[in-house]
């Protein structure tokens, strides 16, 4: 299993973030994928380092749903820029992430983590093969909910509206500060209200195993 694992680590996951993350100009499937897919993306910002282990127990919640229900996922992290660090597949085991974790979350300071751009974040989201084809996606975004990118507000607006045109979205926010909500609440107000979470860091993990099960019936 260990060896599996590194493997996928080490040589799978510059392939995914190359055909299954990030690129442009990819080819929708014909036929979507029926199943659910798990988008879960982390903001590992420098603001974030407070909420770090509420984020990772949220993570671990998402990797055993997936589990229990068979369902793909997809393990982003952003700050300046997003990446794809895992998946899309079925975890195999409630430690699958771990070494992913240690190796993308706990950084040394850098310049990457003194801003954070989730416009970025959702126009490579919005761009990916796993979601375009899949039919059934829940993107769920753990992050204080800052936008620092000076110029990002129409890229960020125009990205919101085109992930939540998909027929089977379904999005949870959880860990944002009440000042940067209404812009998140603004972006994916078409959403319908059962298919929309937003929760802030001290009720970040409450409802979140009840809005996962919906997701899977």
């Amino acid at each position: 299993m260990k060896i599996d694992f590194c493997r996928c680590a080490l040589m799978l996951c510059p392939l995914l973030v190359i055909s299954g993350c990030s690129k442009r100009g990819i080819k929708t499937a014909e036929h979507p994928s029926p199943g659910q897919l798990y988008i879960v993306a982390l903001d590992r910002s420098a603001s974030t380092n407070p909420m770090r282990s509420i984020q990772l127990s949220q993570l671990n919640q998402i990797v055993l749903q997936s589990m229990l229900t068979d369902s793909k996922m997809e393990f982003w992290t952003f700050d300046r820029r997003p990446l794809c660090q895992w998946g899309p597949d079925v975890p195999s085991s409630p430690n699958s992430l771990d070494v992913i974790e240690n190796k993308t979350i706990t950084l040394s300071n850098s310049e990457l983590r003194h801003i954070t751009r989730p416009a970025l974040l959702l126009e490579d989201v919005a761009n990916s093969s796993a979601f375009q084809n899949s039919r059934h996606v829940t993107l769920v975004i753990l992050t204080d909910g800052d936008s620092e990118g000076p110029n990002d507000g129409p890229l960020f607006t125009k990205e919101a509206a085109i992930l939540s045109k998909h027929p089977g979205f379904r999005i949870a926010l959880l860990d944002i500060n009440p000042e940067n909500r209404t812009r998140w609440q603004t972006a994916f107000n078409s959403v319908p209200p059962a298919d929309f979470m937003l929760n802030g860091d001290t009720q970040g993990t409450q409802g979140l195993n009840t809005f996962l099960n919906i997701t899977s019936n």
